[in-house]
């Protein structure tokens, strides 16, 4: 009597992992790991945009409006340490935002070099966002890097195609070609 052998054969198996690597290389290549790292980077600073504009909104409602000064050239997180993002008056915004929030967001990429989107297209930017209040009205910008974002850059009824603008007024309150001088 004959016994079926159960196992398989190693060139069975040398198959069956040469077609799991083939798969797994597909699915990679599909998913494209690093865009998805840049669409949740995008995310988070559409959100930290919003977050932004609320802390704004509520310093604008609050009896502490009359203590801030316009920061009529602007303001940049470009040159702060991520790991500094405190909410006391030393944050990038320039004033204490404590009653609003634990911390002042910040670009994943704070102050470095990366794609961002730039109308159609790419470039290559310093990544970190801009803020700027004057005349009770502000501009928020922060850049974005998938360029499957590249709609939200150019059609958010701003002047930049560089930039996702948040505004609550004038909509050029940054001169792009020199974003911390007045537009005036």
């Amino acid at each position: 009597m004959k016994y079926a052998s159960a196992a398989f054969t190693f060139l069975e198996l040398i198959i069956v992992v040469a077609i799991v690597c083939v798969l797994s290389i597909v699915v990679l290549v599909f998913l494209n790991p690093e865009e998805i790292q840049k669409k949740t980077r995008d995310s988070k600073r559409i959100k930290d945009a919003m977050t932004l504009q609320g802390i704004l909104e509520q310093v604008e409602r609050s009896e502490i409006n009359g203590d801030i000064i316009e920061n009529a050239h602007g303001v940049s997180s470009a040159h702060v340490p991520i790991d500094t993002a405190s909410c006391d008056d030393t944050n990038w915004l320039g004033f204490d935002i404590c009653k609003f929030t634990a911390t002042a967001p910040l670009d994943p990429l704070n102050g470095e070099f990366a794609d961002m989107v730039k109308g159609d297209s790419k470039r290559i930017g310093v990544m970190y966002y801009q803020v700027k209040i004057q005349g009770g009205v502000y501009e928020i910008n922060v850049r974005q890097e998938s360029i499957t974002n590249a709609s939200k850059v150019t059609n958010d009824e701003g002047d930049s195609d560089e930039w996702f603008e948040i505004f609550s007024g004038e909509n050029n309150l940054f001169d792009q070609k020199n974003p911390f001088h007045s537009n005036e």
